[in-house]
């Protein structure tokens, strides 16, 4: 079976979903995947961009904040 291709909603390469880490944007608040909910790929190359991972934050979740430190607090709280 073939791998699924996703593609990091930061600098839009297209690699496997198991190199990806998954979000979702709740409530303005962008947390790991739980399973429900509309969600998007970063790679992790991306999660060190400061400024490219505050561009996408702002674009996906569509706010005017800087969200990208919830990330790094998500993938940091779950030892990824």
């Amino acid at each position: 079976m073939a791998d699924v291709i996703r593609s990091c909603v930061a600098c839009r390469h297209k690699q496997p979903q198991e190199t990806l880490y998954r979000f979702v944007c709740k409530d303005h608040e962008i947390r790991l995947f739980a399973g429900v909910g509309r969600s998007f790929y970063i790679c992790k190359i991306c999660i060190d961009d400061d400024k490219k991972l505050a561009k996408s934050t702002k674009r996906i979740c569509k706010t005017s904040k800087d969200l990208s430190n919830n990330i790094k607090t998500a993938l940091s709280f779950n030892n990824l």
